[in-house]
């Protein structure tokens, strides 16, 4: 007798098992340890059922970095919530120390999403839209503080990819091996995200 079919929910609900798991063996291993056979056999089942979930290996971690940056995406939007002219600069200052926050806190995430895409899912030009999404979303607290005569007259889109290229910079330079410890990483992180702020002309209050 064939086995009934699955509904719908239940679809859904071993989707989001699967990609629990996919998310432990990365925060645990790293990129390196992904694998769709790794995740099979934590999830205990066979290699070829994760194929009905997902078309491939590369589905599951595209999908896994999609699921990630729609929450990441709410997180800021519950900051920016309450935009306002009386409320853009701190507005500004939190989207900033949030990013800082997640990529200390998801260090293999922002590995496999901003160092080593290739080692995942994503191609050059998937990985330079991603980033252009997230500039985009930025541009738009920044520009309505330019309009609000708040922060400095600059293009939008620029100035958001200058603040957010400022304190990303030290996790790249340390994720890809160029800073020698998490540590300095950090101290230079404090240091660009004080300039992205001047830089903005988000500085007063200053707020850490």
């Amino acid at each position: 007798m064939p086995r009934p079919k699955k509904t719908r929910e239940e679809i859904v609900l071993m989707r989001e098992r699967i990609l629990d798991c996919a998310n432990a063996i990365l925060q645990e291993e790293g990129p390196e340890g992904m694998s769709s056979r790794a995740i099979a056999e934590r999830l205990g089942m066979a290699h070829m059922s994760l194929y009905t979930y997902f078309v491939n290996q590369r589905d599951i971690l595209q999908t896994l970095s999609q699921r990630e940056w729609t929450r990441n995406r709410a997180q800021i939007d519950l900051i920016v919530a309450n935009l306002s002219p009386d409320t853009v600069i701190p507005v500004v200052q939190r989207v900033l120390q949030y990013m800082t926050t997640y990529a200390v806190e998801n260090p293999n995430m922002y590995k496999l999403a901003w160092i080593s895409p290739h080692m995942g899912f994503e191609s050059h030009e998937e990985n330079l839209a991603r980033l252009q999404e997230v500039a985009q979303h930025f541009s738009a607290v920044v520009g309505f503080g330019i309009d609000s005569g708040v922060l400095i007259r600059r293009d939008p889109l620029v100035a958001a990819m200058t603040a957010l290229t400022m304190v990303n910079s030290p996790f790249f330079l340390y994720y890809s091996g160029k800073i020698p410890s998490m540590s300095i990483c950090k101290v230079i992180a404090d240091e660009m995200y004080a300039s992205a702020l001047q830089y903005l002309g988000a500085t007063d209050p200053i707020t850490h």
